[in-house]
């Protein structure tokens, strides 16, 4: 059966609205994967903004499902251009969202998953503050969690990720960097950016999440905006690639499943593997600083070389035993501070191990 989608006006009106009342022409970049379960909801609330994209871009990574079928049919229903690209071969999440980004038109990009819900006025408020604020490269907003059915989690995103007051002024003061060497608090989402800072965003190093990426890039490049009001319902399932934190009542619930020695085995190998990789990202933007001008007065690049450092020394210990590890761990006590936002949680935590 051909799904059907519901809008309130015509073509012609949704477009005069979509260009006539605002002086920013809005793409959205949309990924795809075997997301049949819930790109239908997303697609709704897309179609239900109270100002409308320029256009949808959709790039699909090679969907074996029924994702295609349900994108085509909202793009031909939509009152706004939808253009649907299906790779030859898998590109994988971050790559699938450079080439959505590289092929967008309007001036402002907004990412999309397929699997969460955009509240109606999310375009808006973004587009209206990119209006309002011409530093502002890109904004980002917090979002409510809900989990794979649509219940509310009682938490939001910001909150998974202690990205608490404190931070958030030193963002909107345009010390992004201070907060982005201890976490990621930019959900890709959540993001929407002016399309003329793209050359500067391009390529992203495979060793990055692109949201990660492109938030140390607009930060260095322009001015990262904050906006706290929740935008999106953003959806916490099994089968997502990239989501939230999880709580600490599910870490107790696989402990007691698995047996503590064997919980506390898989959870050491992981947090190296996370180490390994911080590492590995951490050191590709050091490149990426290296050849900009004048890298050895930037800060940055002293930062994020250390970062990388610290990181893999860590992941090194942690592969020892623990009587070896102590004193390694205690010697970055530091570096923990500097580039961790619960720094003693993750100190006893990388010891005990």
């Amino acid at each position: 059966m051909r799904p059907s989608f519901h809008f309130q006006m015509s073509k012609p009106q949704a477009q005069k609205r979509s260009t006539e009342s605002q002086d920013l022409r809005v793409s959205i970049a949309m990924c795809t994967f075997n997301g049949e379960r819930y790109v239908e909801e997303q697609l709704h609330s897309i179609g239900k903004q109270t100002v409308l994209p320029f256009e949808l871009v959709i790039c699909d990574d090679g969907s074996s499902d029924g994702t295609l079928r349900l994108v085509r049919a909202f793009g031909e229903q939509a009152p706004f251009p939808v253009r649907i690209v299906v790779n030859a071969q898998r590109l994988g999440s971050t790559k699938n969202f450079e080439k959505a980004i590289a092929i967008c038109a309007g001036d402002v990009i907004s990412l999309c998953d397929q699997d969460d819900i955009w509240y109606p006025d999310r375009l808006q408020t973004l587009v209206s503050m990119l209006l309002e604020d011409e530093s502002l490269g890109g904004v980002f907003s917090d979002g409510d969690l809900i989990g794979p059915n649509g219940e509310p989690k009682q938490t939001t995103l910001w909150q998974s990720f202690l990205f608490q007051s404190a931070d958030q002024e030193a963002m909107e003061q345009g010390l992004a960097e201070q907060v982005l060497f201890r976490r990621s608090v930019v959900t890709g989402a959540t993001l929407a950016f002016r399309s003329s800072l793209r050359e500067k965003l391009l390529p992203i190093p495979i060793s990055w999440v692109h949201d990660g990426w492109l938030a140390w890039m607009l930060s260095m490049n322009s001015k990262l905006g904050l906006c706290s009001k929740r935008l999106i319902a953003y959806r916490i399932h099994p089968s997502q690639q990239i989501g939230a934190p999880t709580s600490q009542l599910s870490f107790l619930r696989s402990m007691v499943k698995e047996g503590s020695a064997r919980y506390f085995n898989r959870m050491r190998l992981k947090h190296i593997a996370e180490y390994e990789d911080t590492s590995r990202r951490f050191g590709d933007l050091s490149l990426y600083l290296r050849n900009a001008e004048r890298h050895r007065d930037n800060p940055l690049f002293h930062r994020s070389e250390a970062k990388a450092r610290y990181s893999a020394m860590v992941a090194r210990a942690m592969g020892m035993p623990r009587l070896l590890r102590f004193h390694r761990i205690l010697g970055q006590m530091s570096n923990y501070f500097q580039y961790s936002a619960r720094p003693w949680r993750l100190l006893i935590r990388d010891m005990i191990l």
